[in-house]
């Protein structure tokens, strides 16, 4: 098998309408399905919003109505109320539909699918699957193969795979040729398998279908049996092996997710002209999660992965040069731009890489994570691409790997993190409560010169300010417990013991307990930074092993249970 520097070095030189269906009845789910279906519908019948539903007489309305559908199944995934509103809207354009000679079946196929992608991705919702299978039972006459796709995501979201197999043997069976699983159907299931870290099925699947659509196959080879008829509806593509590579990196097998790119995909992209086989950045973000689940030291995981990310660029810029040595660089097929941008790390590629280097101690992991930032913020603006741009997630990481670092001016550079986040136009990157957490944490483990400390002390000071003003955030109080046990553990690491230092613990202190945040933890840190037992005098008139008798319970009024 190749390395992996040999398999980037290959690359580098490698360089249908919905109908109507006939429907076998799904086996019953749910034997409460048809009383969820009864209950839902009298719920829903109560959210309906006056004006939601166009008069549904025309082309444009139908449009219109179909566009609100698809609106809510993409707030499905974070808005617990799209579910509702989706089944409203889709009883109310059944109402207006109930005095039509024409049952309007033919207009509804679309909207029914739109309603099941809802359902399948519904936030809170674990009757989502069942739902759609019973609503299938009852219209047959709007089901198609992309209802049970949605049917397969469904289940797939709730984790369960057994319904999904179900599934897919149902299609298998089914004699209308309309219903015989296609690749997209064999994707959902690869993504169940992805998901579920089922990566034998997954390889056992993949290889089926190579070998029943005749993908790698030539056809003018002598040695062909010309007999055997191929399904080219079955022929693997880009998302297919996205699915399998990360099924295999679940489990941390890099070797297999390797020769998969080595041995199946670069062949069938160079040899059998399977274009969208050519490895991508999915593909290697799937690699760098399996070096993340493997049993690699964070040392050589952390050297490979880097390494991974600075070829993945090269191979990227000598795309783009190949592309306008030949005289392309005014094409306009968006085809031709997308292979342009494959091997083009992503946000995904850059969150993962960030990944790699949590836990690594070395003052040098500190300029990496700027270096990488940079270079994620390059790569957006060069192409002009605000989707490339780091968000907070991609920060708040960044800022995490700076807390083990060894550097004295770790804190300096969480807060210059901290200063771009504010800076940036996109709100999806602005500091929220974690980031706010992860920047005291590196102040509260910098070490140094007495400079240092102060720089980092001062970092401490503002981000506790800003907390201060941020607190009443929902479900933030866990958060903020651990800032304020944070800040106290940066005043005793930072601050030399004096009657400053007490001073400012007192004050803090008391804030703690105006704010009723005060835990077993915080009143520990003190203890441990109390180095003459003055302070526990004056908290808890009494040493600590005394103090759990002495605590004002409205002290710890905020403080989440356990």
């Amino acid at each position: 098998m190749l390395s992996l520097r040999a398999l980037l070095l290959l690359l580098a030189a490698a360089a249908q309408p919905c109908a109507v269906l006939a429907f076998t009845a799904l086996p019953s789910l749910s034997s409460d399905a048809a009383l969820l279906r009864q209950t839902t519908t009298r719920t829903f019948a109560t959210l309906v919003e006056p004006g939601t539903m166009q008069d549904n007489t025309d082309d444009t309305a139908t449009s219109t109505n179909l566009a609100r559908m698809q609106a809510l199944a993409r707030q499905a995934s974070h808005d617990e109320t799209a579910v509702q509103r989706a089944q409203a809207l889709m009883d109310e354009i059944l109402q207006s539909q109930s005095g039509d000679d024409d049952d309007g079946d033919s207009d509804n196929i679309e909207l029914y699918n739109a309603l099941w992608e809802t359902y399948a991705y519904g936030c809170n919702f674990p009757d989502g699957a069942n739902i759609i299978a019973q609503q299938m039972e009852n219209q047959p006459s709007v089901v198609n193969l992309e209802s049970y796709a949605h049917l397969l995501d469904a289940h797939t979201q709730r984790s369960n795979l057994d319904q999904v197999k179900a599934v897919l043997e149902l299609l298998e069976q089914q004699d209308n040729g309309l219903l015989q699983p296609d690749i997209t159907i064999y994707n959902k299931v690869l993504r169940a398998y992805s998901k579920m870290g089922h990566a034998d099925a997954a390889v056992e699947l993949v290889d089926q279908l190579l070998e029943e659509s005749g993908a790698m196959v030539d056809e003018e080879d002598d040695d062909v049996d010309d007999k055997v008829n191929y399904d080219e509806s079955k022929r693997p593509n880009a998302k297919t092996w996205m699915y399998l590579l990360r099924a295999l990196a679940f489990q941390g097998r890099v070797p297999e997710i390797m020769q998969q790119m080595q041995k199946s995909m670069l062949e069938g992209y160079r040899l059998y002209g399977q274009d969208d086989w050519k490895p991508n950045a999915q593909c290697y973000n799937a690699l760098i999660r399996a070096i993340l689940n493997s049993s690699a030291t964070q040392k050589d995981t952390s050297t490979q992965v880097e390494g991974i990310l600075y070829d993945m660029i090269r191979l990227y810029r000598e795309e783009q040069e190949g592309h306008v040595n030949d005289g392309d660089e005014d094409d306009d097929n968006d085809e031709n731009d997308l292979s342009l941008k494959s091997m083009r790390p992503n946000q995904e590629t850059f969150q993962l890489v960030l990944q790699c280097f949590r836990g690594e101690t070395s003052a040098g992991v500190a300029v990496k994570v700027e270096t990488f930032l940079n270079l994620q913020r390059g790569l957006a603006e060069s192409n002009n691409d605000p989707s490339l741009q780091p968000n907070r997630r991609t920060y708040n990481t960044a800022i995490s790997v700076l807390s083990r670092s060894r550097d004295p001016k770790k804190a300096i550079r969480a807060e210059r993190i901290w200063q771009a986040m504010s800076d940036a136009d996109d709100e999806s990157c602005s500091p929220n409560l974690i980031t706010l957490r992860n920047i005291m944490n590196v102040c509260a483990f910098t070490r140094g010169t007495p400079e240092a400390r102060l720089g980092a002390y001062q970092v401490a000071v503002q981000v506790f300010n800003q907390v201060r003003s941020e607190k009443d955030e929902d479900d933030s109080a866990n958060i903020v417990v651990q800032i304020y046990q944070l800040f106290f553990k940066a005043t005793f690491n930072l601050m030399a013991p004096s009657p400053k230092r007490n001073d400012v613990i007192q004050k803090v202190f008391h804030k703690c307990c105006q704010d009723g945040y005060v835990t077993d933890r915080i009143v520990t840190e003190i203890v441990r930074g109390d180095e003459n037992g003055k302070l526990q005098l004056k908290f808890f008139g009494g040493f600590v092993e005394d103090a759990a008798q002495r605590l004002d319970p409205t002290w710890s009024r905020n403080v989440p249970a356990q």
